[in-house]
C-alpha cells in the first residue's frame, strides 16, 4: 500500500502562483532564425512543412539549400541568392517569394498578439488546426540599453514548455522543485537546526532530510495555459549602477499576470513532522505564504535596494529559469556566495567586490517591455487555500 494513504489523513489544497514578471521553463527546444520569421518587433513561429508547399518547385531548391546552410549535411551551394545566416524572412524575400507573408497565409502563420498590451486579444489564423500553437509576437526590448541587441542579431529562442497538445503548462516538478528550495531557505534563516548553519552545503545528510520532508508531497502539474499567457522576453542584467544591459539571449516566457493553479496532496501526519522544523503551529503548506515572505523580505530586501529597485514586500518567490542565482541557493552568506561564483566564473572578482558592500551576485535579472517598464524574472506572487 502506497505510503501516502497508510494510515494517514490526506489534506488537499490549492496553491496559486500569479506571475509578476516573466516566467520561462524551457522544453530544451530551441527556436533558430530559420525557423521563426521576423518582421520588424514581431515574429512568427510559422508551421515551415505548410509554407514550404506554398513555394513554386524552383524556389524550393533554393529555400532547401539556404535552410541546410550550416548545418551538418550543408554541401557546397552553387546558387547566388543563397547566403549564410539568413533567417528565414530574409530567404523567402531571397528566393523571390514575396507573396508569402502573415497577411495573406495566416493559416501557415498562426496565431498573432501584441504582448505589450495583453488585454488585446489574439487574432485566430484561418484554419485553427494548421495555426495551432504558433504565434506571432512583440519582443519587449531594453530602451537605451547599451549592449541591446538590434532586432537583426536575435538568432535564438528558447522555447517554453508545452503539452501533447501544444498548450503550455508548469511541471508539477518544477513547482516541488521551488517549494524545495523555499522551505530549505527559512531553515536556513531561521536556524531551526542545529547542524544546518548559514553556509550550509547540500551535502547527502542535508539532502537526506529534505526527501524526507517531500516524500509524501504529491504536486499536480499547472492547469494547461494559454498561448496567448505567452511573450518573448529578452535577457537583461541590470547593473548596481541602475543600467540596464540588454544580451542576446532570448526566451519564450509567460506574461505577467498570468495565474497558475497546482493541486497539491500531503499527509497530515507528515504535515505535524515538517512543522518541528519549519512552523509551531504545523501544516506548513497552509503557510508557505508566510515562510515566502520571510525568506523574500531577508534575501531579497535589502540586495534590491543596490540596483535601484523601489522596495516592496510580500509573499514573493521565483520560478523558473533566468531569475538568478539568488533564486537558487540555499547560501545566506553574500560571503559564501561571491566565493562559490568566483571559482566559477574566476575572471570577475566577485569576493573583492563583495568586501567592497556590492550586493552579489553582482547583476539582477531583469526584462523590459517597450514602455521600459522592469519586469523581473520569475518573480510571482504566492497564495495557498485549504481544499475540503
Amino acid at each position: 500500500m502506497s505510503t501516502l494513504i497508510k494510515n494517514d489523513f490526506i489534506k488537499r489544497y490549492k496553491l496559486t502562483l500569479t506571475t509578476l514578471g516573466p516566467v520561462h521553463v524551457g522544453s530544451g527546444v530551441q527556436a533558430n532564425q530559420k525557423e521563426f520569421y521576423q518582421a520588424g518587433e514581431q515574429i512568427f513561429f510559422p508551421n515551415v512543412g505548410a509554407l514550404y508547399l506554398l513555394l513554386e518547385d524552383e524556389q524550393r531548391e533554393q529555400f532547401e539549400q539556404a535552410v541546410m546552410q550550416g548545418s551538418e549535411m550543408d554541401r557546397s551551394v552553387k546558387n547566388s541568392q543563397v547566403k549564410a545566416g539568413q533567417r528565414l524572412d530574409e530567404i523567402l524575400r531571397n528566393i523571390g517569394a514575396h507573396d508569402i507573408t502573415p497577411e495573406k497565409h495566416a493559416s501557415v502563420f498562426g496565431l498573432a498578439f501584441d504582448v505589450s498590451t495583453t488585454a488585446k486579444k489574439p487574432v485566430p489564423a484561418r484554419n485553427s488546426v494548421a495555426g495551432r500553437g504558433r504565434q506571432k509576437y512583440l519582443i519587449p526590448q531594453a530602451p537605451g540599453a547599451a549592449n541591446a541587441p538590434k532586432q537583426e542579431k536575435l538568432n535564438v529562442v528558447n522555447r517554453f514548455i508545452r503539452d501533447g497538445f501544444g498548450d503550455p503548462y508548469i511541471p508539477g516538478s518544477s513547482l516541488k522543485g521551488m517549494l524545495r528550495t523555499l522551505l530549505f531557505e527559512y531553515f536556513v534563516i531561521r536556524k531551526v537546526t542545529t547542524d544546518w548553519s548559514e553556509d550550509v552545503k547540500l551535502d547527502q545528510g542535508t539532502e537526506s532530510k529534505l526527501s524526507k520532508i517531500f516524500e509524501n508531497i504529491i504536486v499536480a502539474d499547472s492547469v494547461a495555459l494559454k498561448n496567448t499567457d505567452l511573450m518573448v522576453c529578452q535577457k537583461v542584467d541590470r547593473s548596481q549602477k541602475g543600467e540596464n544591459n540588454g544580451l542576446p539571449l532570448f526566451r519564450e516566457c509567460l506574461k505577467p499576470g498570468v495565474v497558475l493553479e497546482f493541486d497539491i496532496s500531503v499527509t497530515e501526519a507528515q504535515n505535524k513532522k515538517t512543522s518541528e522544523h519549519a512552523m509551531k503551529d504545523g501544516k506548513w503548506i497552509a503557510n508557505i505564504a508566510n515562510i515566502a515572505q520571510v525568506v523574500y523580505s531577508e534575501r531579497y530586501s535589502e540586495y534590491r535596494s543596490k540596483f535601484a529597485l523601489a522596495s516592496d514586500d510580500g509573499a514573493y518567490t521565483f520560478l523558473g529559469a533566468g531569475a538568478g542565482f539568488r533564486s537558487k541557493t540555499v547560501v545566506n552568506s553574500e560571503k559564501t556566495m561571491a566565493e562559490t561564483l568566483e571559482n566559477q566564473f574566476r575572471e570577475i572578482p566577485f569576493k573583492k567586490k563583495q568586501s567592497e558592500g556590492a550586493g552579489i551576485p553582482l547583476s539582477y535579472k531583469v526584462s523590459l517591455d517597450k514602455t521600459g517598464k522592469l519586469l523581473e524574472m520569475g518573480k510571482c506572487k504566492i497564495e495557498v487555500t485549504e481544499l475540503q
